[in-house]
């Protein structure tokens, strides 16, 4: 049942009234793990923005559901017309889905206090997110290069920002803007060189405050990613290198470590990425077939064409 009941609410997703959620819990949403309802995510005078309007309600990114005698940690994907629902009944939380007959006492997870801490003129948690109890995220960058040029994948939801709203880490508009080369593509190595001091020092002082908080783990997954630069090979050498300043607050063997990447045009650098203590390499092939791999990713097709991507899975 445990089971179930997850992979139903993750394909059905949760219907949730984030007002209500104020009104009832005290530090919300601030204290909890939540985000906003949703975003519309568009290009607006070149930039890859959430142009969506208006101060609407946060809901939670994930709650912890007693599922019989297991307790559970749900991503929650929101949808109104989700047939599961987060109620508040006699001031506690409950997952409830009337028409299948299930009812669940739930809680809301909140923030570990880490990752409110201030570093750098920002909270931890935007330098280095945590997902659940024990999964630890590094997202490099924010945006995804292929947006600029009408290539994104079919169904992405690519991290990115309102207008007007600082952010810890970088955002490819910010490349866009100020590292366009006058016949075309992105001074990519400008760029790093002016983001990258910054975002390796933020990252290494906000993990090292998430690992020795009580509240993470006590095993660690640790999941590096980001969005398609134009440049995949320039796009491993910044995520390696941040990866190297990674190394210097804790070794990476000892975690669950694993980076989720295009495959890279040059092979030694998977070499590379073992030898940081990366135990898995994820490549999202995300379609089967080239002509689905195509149709659905047409920006990471032309980076990285099909027959190369499956050499490199290999």
């Amino acid at each position: 049942l445990p089971a179930a009941v997850k992979l139903m609410v993750i394909n059905r997703g949760v219907k949730v009234d984030g007002a209500s959620l104020a009104r009832s819990f005290e530090g919300y949403p601030g204290a909890y793990r939540t985000k906003r309802t949703k975003a519309r995510h568009t290009l607006k005078g070149g930039d890859f923005l959430d142009a969506e309007r208006g101060e609407l309600p946060w809901v939670p990114t994930e709650v912890q559901v007693s599922l019989d005698v297991h307790d559970s940690v749900i991503k929650v994907n929101y949808r109104e017309d989700s047939p599961f629902a987060l109620l508040v009944r006699d001031g506690e939380l409950r997952l409830v889905a009337e028409s299948y007959g299930l009812d669940f006492a739930a809680e809301l997870v909140r923030r570990p206090e880490a990752t409110l801490v201030e570093v750098d003129g920002f909270p931890a948690e935007q330098w280095v997110q945590v997902l659940g109890r024990d999964r630890v995220g590094i997202m490099v960058y924010m945006g995804c290069a292929n947006w600029f040029h009408g290539d994104q994948c079919k169904f992405c939801d690519s991290i990115t920002v309102r207008p007007g709203e600082r952010r810890a880490l970088p955002i490819l508009n910010h490349l866009r803007r100020r590292f366009c080369l006058p016949g075309g593509g992105y001074d990519h190595a400008a760029w790093w060189s002016d983001v990258g001091p910054a975002l390796k020092a933020g990252v290494a002082r906000a993990l090292g405050l998430i690992l020795a908080d009580p509240d993470v783990g006590p095993h660690v997954h640790l999941h590096v990613m980001a969005g398609n630069l134009m440049d995949v090979d320039a796009e491993w050498d910044f995520v390696l290198e941040l990866c190297e300043e990674v190394t210097r607050v804790v070794r990476l063997q000892d975690l669950d470590a694993y980076l989720n990447l295009l495959p890279p045009p040059d092979p030694a650098k998977l070499e590379r990425a073992r030898e940081l203590g990366f135990g898995k390499l994820i490549f999202n092939l995300e379609a089967h077939g080239e002509e689905a791999f195509a149709k659905v990713c047409p920006g990471k097709h032309k980076l990285m064409p099909y027959p190369r991507y499956l050499r490199r899975m290999e």
